[in-house]
């Protein structure tokens, strides 16, 4: 996920993956505006073969509420 959205040290990302029973892997993802006035969250499940896809895909959620606006304002862009 971090890497999809080119993530770095003073970027406001956060994620948290849990592997649930069987081979289930749960992702949420976040990105917010460094004030904290926004914050974009988006979650899904896939089997744990699946995690780049997994994150990838939440990624994407996340870009599509509009996180690439917020890390371009963070990058300068």
């Amino acid at each position: 996920m971090n890497r999809h959205l080119q993530g770095g040290c003073q970027v406001p990302i956060a994620c948290f993956a849990e592997l649930l029973s069987g081979d289930e892997l749960y992702l949420r993802g976040l990105v917010g505006r460094p004030d904290g006035s926004l914050l974009l969250t988006a979650e899904s499940r896939a089997p744990a073969a699946e995690a780049a896809q997994l994150g990838i895909a939440v990624a994407d959620d996340l870009l599509a509420q509009g996180a690439a606006d917020i890390l371009a304002q963070v990058y300068g862009r």
